[in-house]
């Protein structure tokens, strides 16, 4: 009686199939990371909440380009029942992010924010808005 050893048992894959399916999950994996990476570098945004949750402050800076950093401050609100955004004066050159950490600090009544801000090199600063003020309609685009 005679064995034949060249049946061979098992599941064997394809070379191709198997370097294919590698690079998809690397892919995957590296989309995942990109789209979960919090905002830094050179688009940032910060969207500021008062204790009540009816009014809102978003800083912004686009610092692409090496042209210098421009930088946008846009307070928000509802008053009978419409939503009103104001652009707010901020003169804050320079050509690196500076939004990286911020704390805000909302006067009782919420009409004056105060916002420490501070780069990711350590270079720290405030703002203060008397969003009455400082604040009016414009074209914050």
């Amino acid at each position: 009686m005679s064995v034949d050893s060249s049946h061979q048992s098992g599941f064997l894959l394809n070379p191709w199939i198997v370097i294919v399916i590698g690079l998809v999950a690397v892919a995957g994996v590296g989309g995942w990371m990109l789209m979960s990476s919090p905002k830094t570098g050179a688009n940032l945004e910060q969207r500021l909440t008062a204790p009540s949750g009816t009014r809102t402050m978003e800083l912004s800076e686009n610092c692409a380009g090496g042209a210098g950093c421009q930088r946008t401050a846009t307070y928000e609100f509802t008053q009978g029942g419409e939503t009103i955004r104001l652009v707010c004066a901020l003169d804050l050159p320079g050509a690196t992010p500076l939004f990286a950490n911020v704390t805000p600090q909302w006067l009782a009544d919420e009409t004056i924010l105060r916002i420490d801000y501070g780069d990711a090199e350590g270079q720290t600063g405030s703002l203060l808005f008397d969003l009455v003020a400082d604040c009016h309609p414009g074209n914050d685009a």
